[in-house]
C-alpha cells in the first residue's frame, strides 16, 4: 500500500514538471518567433491588428507628409491621406494622425522653416542676436583694443580677447578680430608711430629728416618719447654725422653711437625735448654716458 502511493507520488511530480518545461519551451519559442518577425519586418513595413480578425498584419508604410487614413486588411491595402494644415509627418509612418506644429514663433524670434505637411515650425533669432530663455539678447559688442576670440551662434554670444602683441582693434565689434599692424618695412617705409591694441603702425619716409620728428621702431608702450630738434638747433659738432646716424637707426630700429662726443651731444641737446609722439632716443637707444 506504501508502495504504491509512493509510486503515484512519483509520477504526479514527474508530471507537473514535464508540463513546466513544455511550457517554458513554448514561452521561449513564442519569444524567439517574435523577436525573428521583428528582425524580418521590412523597413517599409508596420504590424497592424486587425480587430475585427484579430490577426496582425503587416501594412505598407504611408509616405512622409501623410498618414494611414485606412489600415490594409487580408484583401485591401492601406490608404494615406495628406497631412491637414498645421501638422506635419517627416518621415513615412504607419501612424494614424500626422503630429500638430509646434506655436507660432513670438517676437523678437522669426520663423526660420515654415509649418508644411513635411516640416515643424523653427523659430530663431534675428541676425546679430541669439537665443536664451525664450527670448533674443544682441551679441556682446567687443571694445577697442579688443577682438572676437569666437563668433556667435543661435543659441551661444560672442566671445571677446584682448588683441594680442602685434595686433590691435581700432572700432567696437562684435564680429571683427583683432588685425595685424601695418608692415612698414615691407613698404619700405619706417615707422612714424607705433601702434597700440587700439590702433595701427603709422608710416612714413625718412625723406624729410632730421626736421621732422619720427619714431623710432623699437619704442615700446609706456616708454616717454622724444622729438629730435632741427639740425639747426644741434652744435656744429654733431650735424656732421647726424642725419645720417639717425637714419640707420630708423633703418635698423636701434641706435648703436661709437663716438662718446656725439652720445653726449645727443644726451644734452636731444633727449630734453620731450613731446609724445616723437622719436625715442633714450636707453636702450641711447647708451648712458
Amino acid at each position: 500500500m506504501g508502495a504504491a502511493a509512493a509510486s503515484r507520488s512519483s509520477a504526479g511530480f514527474a508530471g507537473i514538471l514535464a508540463l513546466l518545461m513544455l511550457l517554458g519551451t513554448a514561452d521561449g519559442q513564442s519569444k524567439l518567433t517574435s523577436e525573428q518577425n521583428a528582425i524580418s519586418l521590412s523597413p517599409g513595413k508596420y504590424r497592424h491588428l486587425d480587430h475585427a480578425t484579430n490577426e496582425e498584419l503587416t501594412c505598407d508604410k504611408c509616405p512622409a507628409g501623410t498618414y494611414v487614413s485606412k489600415h490594409c486588411t487580408k484583401s485591401t491595402l492601406r490608404e494615406c491621406s495628406p497631412c491637414p494644415d498645421g501638422t506635419f509627418t517627416k518621415h513615412e509612418n504607419g501612424i494614424e494622425r500626422c503630429h500638430p506644429c509646434r506655436k507660432p514663433c513670438e517676437l523678437p524670434m522669426i520663423e526660420k522653416t515654415h509649418c508644411t505637411a513635411l516640416t515643424d515650425r523653427e523659430c530663431t533669432c534675428l541676425s546679430g542676436t541669439f537665443q536664451t530663455n525664450d527670448t533674443c539678447v544682441p551679441y556682446m559688442v567687443c571694445p577697442v583694443g579688443w577682438g572676437v576670440r569666437k563668433k556667435g551662434t543661435e543659441t551661444e554670444d560672442v566671445r571677446c580677447k584682448p588683441c594680442p602683441r602685434g595686433t590691435f582693434s581700432d572700432v567696437p565689434s562684435s564680429v571683427m578680430k583683432c588685425k595685424p599692424y601695418t608692415d612698414c618695412f615691407g613698404k619700405n617705409m619706417v615707422v612714424i608711430k607705433p601702434g597700440t591694441k587700439e590702433s595701427d603702425n603709422v608710416c612714413g619716409t625718412p625723406a624729410s629728416l632730421p626736421n621732422t620728428a619720427l619714431i623710432s621702431s623699437s619704442t615700446e608702450e609706456g616708454e616717454q618719447p622724444y622729438e629730435v630738434p632741427p639740425t639747426t638747433d644741434l652744435p656744429k659738432e654733431a650735424n656732421l654725422n647726424f642725419t645720417s646716424t639717425l637714419s640707420r637707426c630708423l633703418a635698423l630700429g636701434f641706435c648703436l653711437l661709437a663716438k662718446p662726443t656725439l652720445r653726449q651731444v645727443l644726451a644734452r641737446d636731444v633727449m630734453p625735448y620731450r613731446i609724445s609722439g616723437a622719436v625715442t632716443l633714450n636707453s636702450p637707444l641711447l647708451p648712458q654716458v
